[in-house]
């Protein structure tokens, strides 16, 4: 759909080309809104705000294309060399004895348990030193495993409908190869639950690091989330429609406000600076579509005419067809021209 002003482009015929002469890249608007997500934000609260598309959904989806990765498949090929190598420590385990003592008396333990066996003076609970491989190296690995095989339970879902028999089939064998190496005796016992922010600090300052590089750049490729090409296939025509309004408007609001490069995500809304935006469809108690510090940026009525999300946008706001409506909107708020270019 074309709009019949020269400074608004709607749809999969808007886009800017970026590279050099030797690699120009048609970046459509709704692949430009994905790539100002911040660094370090969660890829599927994002992608869920920006398409309007339920968060649990995604997360299924996002699991199904990271076990398909390459990064997965290196991961998987290098998995025997990193468990024959894996890190341990002394670790020490409490050890319930009977007539007999094992290390360090842990008292206070120790007097619960004569309390339980009927004041038995014989009962000692000892401290048990051990080898243990939890250690923040092989939490890091089992981790990534369990991202593996957990997509096991994403085939499972209404997701995985939409997955081709022969990445169905690539996934199968790897979730089969991941739940195989993390029941082996060495693996069995490492935690599998999420990383503490202390933990891959540790895990960044460890000198094996070097030798994980499989296990470092398949957690980048969980970072990215989703591909430009698999963004862009979750919009429905008026979300593609609405992107490419909401990337216009952004480029003309830089001409006057500071429009930050990165956006990030809290609370279904995406935001940076003073601009927020949150999808019709799953706005919640944010502002739904487009807003400049609180007052709805909408979109020319006939622009997502046919979206079934269409009435979640606000009844009042300041229309935006061209480049005067948001000089005049800018003035009336007392910030025109504060960023002229």
């Amino acid at each position: 759909m074309k709009s019949s002003s020269p400074d608004l482009c709607y749809g999969d015929s808007c886009g800017v080309v970026q590279g050099d002469n030797s690699t120009n890249e048609f970046v459509s608007p709704t692949v430009s809104l994905w790539r100002r997500r911040q660094s370090g934000s969660n890829p599927v609260a994002y992608a869920s705000v920006l398409c309007g598309i339920d968060p649990v959904s995604l997360t299924d989806l996002a699991q199904l294309q990271v076990a398909a990765s390459d990064e997965a498949g290196a991961l998987l090929d290098s998995v025997e060399y990193l468990t024959r190598t894996l890190t341990s420590t002394v670790g020490t385990t409490s050890e319930r004895c009977v007539s007999s003592v094992r290390g360090p008396i842990q008292w206070g333990e120790t007097i619960t348990a004569r309390a339980n066996a009927l004041g038995n003076e014989d009962v000692y609970v000892c401290a048990a030193a051990g080898r243990t491989f939890n250690t923040t190296e092989n939490r890091v690995l089992a981790v990534a495993l369990a991202a593996i095989r957990s997509a096991g339970i994403a085939l499972a879902s209404p997701s995985g409908e939409f997955v081709d028999c022969e990445t169905r089939s690539l996934v199968e064998a790897r979730v089969a190869v991941a739940r195989r190496w993390l029941s082996i005796p060495r693996m069995r016992s490492i935690p599998t639950g999420r990383l503490t922010t202390r933990e891959l600090a540790q895990f960044r300052r460890s000198r094996r690091t070097s030798r994980m590089h499989a296990v470092i750049e398949f957690r980048r490729r969980q970072h990215q989330g989703f591909g430009d090409a698999t963004i862009e296939s979750l919009c429905d025509p008026w979300t593609t429609a609405l992107h490419g309004y909401v990337d216009s408007t952004l480029k003309m609001l830089a001409a006057h406000v500071e429009v930050p490069e990165s956006f990030q995500c809290a609370e279904e809304t995406i935001s940076g600076g003073r601009v927020t935006f949150s999808h019709p469809a799953l706005s919640g108690h944010s502002i739904a579509g487009l807003a400049l510090m609180g007052v709805p940026l909408l979109p020319p009525a006939q622009l997502l005419s046919g979206a079934s999300w269409a009435g979640e946008l606000p009844a009042k706001g300041t229309h935006v067809n061209s480049r005067a409506d948001i000089e005049r909107l800018l003035r009336e708020m007392g910030i025109a021209h504060a960023n002229t270019r």
